[in-house]
């Protein structure tokens, strides 16, 4: 699960963090159940967190002036702007699904396509989430 808010912010900030907290708890079969990250950039602080231990409300808000606010942002399929506590705007992309089936179509497209990789999430994206996974778990277990 961890994947979903470290995409996210990979998408708005497209660039390395000067500095991760991490703060994590392990289950007894020492997989990560329960993770809270802080990805400190020049100018932006990204707080992050995935949990098996506990129901999160899985929305990503990205806040500057004002805020968007995005439900389930794993799959979302809406996001809401505010200024201050007042909503301005919003978006809905009036999907039946979850969501899933984009995916599913995307890779499914690739493959007859013979691509061996995806157009829509990269490799070199891929890597970049995987080398923060790598330094989130050597901070995990340091």
């Amino acid at each position: 699960m961890g994947i979903y808010p470290i995409a996210l912010v990979q998408l708005f900030m497209a660039q390395e963090p000067k500095s991760m907290f991490v703060n994590s708890h392990l289950a007894a079969n020492g997989v990560e159940d329960d993770a809270s990250l802080i990805f400190k950039y020049e100018q932006v602080t990204a707080t992050l967190g995935t949990s098996f231990r506990c129901k999160l409300p899985n929305w990503a808000y990205i806040i500057g002036d004002g805020y968007i606010a995005i439900p389930d942002f794993w799959r979302a399929s809406e996001c809401h702007l505010y200024q201050l506590d007042e909503k301005v705007a919003q978006f809905d992309d009036k999907r039946k699904t979850i969501g899933f089936n984009y995916e599913i179509e995307a890779v499914a497209a690739d493959i007859l396509e013979g691509k061996l990789g995806s157009s829509t999430v990269t490799s070199a994206n891929s890597l970049i989430f995987q080398k923060y996974i790598e330094a989130i778990r050597a901070k995990i277990y340091a």
